[in-house]
């Protein structure tokens, strides 16, 4: 017997990592996953149900939250008492193979001990992997990346390959405008379809609408096109979809309700004009991709009003968001481009390369974001150490193959470092290298013992009164509620104000105070805060800068039982011990919240850090020393390989079973 229970008391982020401990999931992106996981069910189970029979077939794949499952195999013509029995227990999965493959079960599963299970159709897992590149794309990494072994029911899994290669079938998209933009929708999906295939050499097709279906002879940017008929369009679609990697309907204009046959993403576009709530995403069901234009202010005092009448007006855009809340910011994308002036003129043949630099961009960062390549980069509360974050970020983006970063995370230092490359880039990275080096960073340090407001100044004196929501790069800078015992997660509001809540270190600097909300630094419960990203950015990369320390062993001229008390009672013995504790605290768990993150920097040792943690005056040592460790270097060359991988498309192998031939002719699907 079962009952259903909502999703409410697990935690999303529990469930992805536990899918991916899968040796189908553990390369497919997070995000991917947890779109897949609300469509999902969670189920109790008695003891003495069974969740799949011998030789039944799968419909089902098995994810155990709690409990445990026997698993029985009878050898087929035997005594019914030759049986191999053995158990799964929490965190195991059951028949992911099967699932996928739609196979019968050589085993049975019976729950001996009440059990909590996440229950995904296998149909709905088949139909996802078809409908979404990335899924497909994970899948096969995971193929690619893993030494597969037989699953928890001794299932053979040397078809797996030629299973998924079967679903290799492109994603379609839909542009759509939301009330209140006007946009030339042909001319931004063309720009959106050459762009993929000059960054990721993904195969890609646009449709337009026409009295004849034909398939154009001009390629222009790698895109080929095609006019359909509107009457034909679903039977194109379902004909063309085995052959690329992605497909684009007809704009808006040309699309009618109902489309709901077609399997397709929505590309949502609005034009953001104020501060009044646009940024808040809207719940549009289904895969959404809501994509926000911004063109570049002139003025960020004029656009923005960042003022302190402002300030006190908008309370409700000044409060974080708590903990990891932060679904609905994946399918937002703030591009800063003038949409209607750079489509002006626009035609098929127009090459990408007319278009600025900043433009590029601009639809790089698009491209990545629907396509699901977004990189994120989580960098750790360190002080000081913290320079060692600029030359990361210095080296991901040094060629060859340079890295992006579309969305950044950070507590403490990390925050201060992440709000200057965020708002400025390479130029704001070198602004706050020069702010350590002439002292300013010092006397801000200093002032903040009295009042961290001081923090709060230095971003709005050198970046402007800039607000998170205005930034070309994401940017989730993390502070810790002494008020709720949790971290918060600043999505929206004044960047000056987030990153000093971000950076107010406890005791030491005066706390950000908030209505009843006392906020400290981020270090104390999120130091280096991967979770905050994990549904937003599909390559993973952490940078635990502050480094790890031990007390060095002494030799003593004098043992025994009084001597060792003697040496236990010492104060200064003592406070050395509260200071490596704190230091090996930080760095830990550094360690632990980096984990889940594909990629990691970690400082490795130093002789007691506190000391240096708050020397800002030699950032330039701080950067050479961390480019020149081996073990950043190290995160570098994995960093990379790890963006190749995700960049490049995966190459199918073998023709899919019975395949549907694309329409190449001028005659009617």
């Amino acid at each position: 017997m079962s009952t259903s229970i909502t999703q409410s008391g697990f935690e999303l982020l529990d469930l992805v990592n536990a899918m991916r401990r899968s040796e189908l999931f553990n390369t497919v992106s997070p995000r991917t996953l947890a779109e897949l996981i609300l469509r999902a069910r969670i189920k109790r189970f008695e003891p003495g149900t069974v969740l799949v029979s011998q030789g039944a077939p799968f419909d089902n794949y098995f994810l155990i939250m709690k409990g445990t499952v026997q698993i029985t195999v009878a050898p087929p013509q035997r005594d019914d008492s030759i049986r191999s029995r053995y158990y799964v227990q929490a965190q195991d999965v059951l028949g992911e193979f099967g699932a996928l493959m739609g196979s019968t079960s050589p085993g049975t599963a019976t729950v001996v001990e009440e059990a909590i299970v996440f229950e995904l159709s296998a149909r709905h897992l088949r139909e996802r992997i078809g409908l979404t590149r990335a899924f497909w794309r994970g899948a096969m990494k995971s193929l690619q990346d893993t030494p597969l072994s037989n699953d928890e029911f001794g299932l053979e899994v040397s078809e797996i390959e030629a299973a998924l290669e079967g679903m290799a079938l492109a994603e379609v998209f839909a542009l759509r405008q939301l009330p209140g933009a006007g946009f030339d929708l042909e001319a931004l999906a063309d720009m959106l379809a050459k762009t993929q295939v000059a960054d990721f050499g993904d195969t890609v097709a646009r449709l337009q609408l026409g009295d004849t279906f034909r398939k154009h002879d001009e390629v222009y940017g790698g895109v080929v096109r095609y006019s359909v008929p509107r009457a034909q369009l679903l039977d194109v679609v379902v004909k063309l979809r085995p052959e690329y990697d992605y497909i684009f309907l007809p704009g808006e204009s040309g699309i009618e309700e109902p489309m709901g046959e077609v399997p397709h993403s929505n590309i949502h576009l609005r034009e953001y004009t104020g501060t009044k709530g646009e940024m808040v995403p809207i719940d549009m069901g289904g895969i959404e991709h809501q994509v926000i234009f911004i063109p570049e202010p002139d003025t960020f005092e004029e656009k923005i009003g960042a003022r302190w009448d402002y300030y006190k007006s908008r309370h409700d855009l000044l409060y974080p968001i708590e903990g990891t809340d932060l679904s609905g910011l994946g399918h937002r994308l703030r591009l800063h481009i003038d949409p209607k002036a750079i489509t002006e003129g626009w035609t098929p043949s127009t090459p990408l390369a007319s278009l600025n630099p900043a433009t590029l961009t601009a639809l790089s960062r698009w491209a990545r974001s629907v396509t699901q390549r977004r990189v994120g980069l989580a960098l750790g509360g360190s002080g000081a150490w913290g320079y060692a974050h600029v030359a990361l970020i210095r080296d991901l983006l040094a060629r060859p193959a340079p890295v992006p970063i579309d969305v950044i995370s950070g507590s403490s230092s990390g925050a201060l470092i992440g709000a200057y490359f965020c708002a400025e880039g390479e130029a704001g990275m070198a602004k706050i290298v020069e702010r350590g080096e002439s002292g300013c960073i010092d006397l801000v340090v200093f002032l903040s013992i009295f009042s961290s407001y001081a923090i709060q100044a230095l971003i709005n004196c050198d970046l402007g009164h800039r607000r998170l929501e205005w930034l070309k790069v994401d940017f989730l800078p993390v502070c810790t509620n002494l008020t709720s015992g949790r971290f918060h997660t600043w999505i929206t509001g004044p960047m000056g104000l987030a990153v000093r809540a971000a950076g107010s270190a406890p005791g030491v600097f005066t706390p950000t105070i908030l209505g009843s909300n006392r906020l400290v630094d981020g270090c104390v419960t999120n130091n280096v805060p991967v979770d905050v990203l994990m549904l937003h950015a599909d390559l993973l990369i952490a940078s635990n800068a502050y480094p790890s320390t031990t007390r060095a062993r002494h030799e003593h001229w004098c043992n025994g039982p009084v001597a060792s008390f003697l040496r236990g009672i010492d104060p200064i013995g003592r406070i050395l011990d509260l200071v490596v504790s704190g230091n090996l605290m930080l760095h830990t768990n550094g360690e632990f919240q980096s984990q889940d993150a594909a990629v990691t920097y970690d400082a490795g040792r130093e002789d007691f850090p506190l000391f240096g943690a708050f020397n800002f005056g030699h950032a330039q040592k701080f950067i050479f020393d961390a480019q020149t460790n081996p073990r950043l270097r190290k995160s570098v060359v994995q960093a990379k390989a790890a963006w190749i991988k995700l960049s490049r498309p995966i190459t199918k192998k073998a023709t899919a079973p019975n395949p549907t031939p694309s329409p190449t002719t001028p005659s009617p699907p």
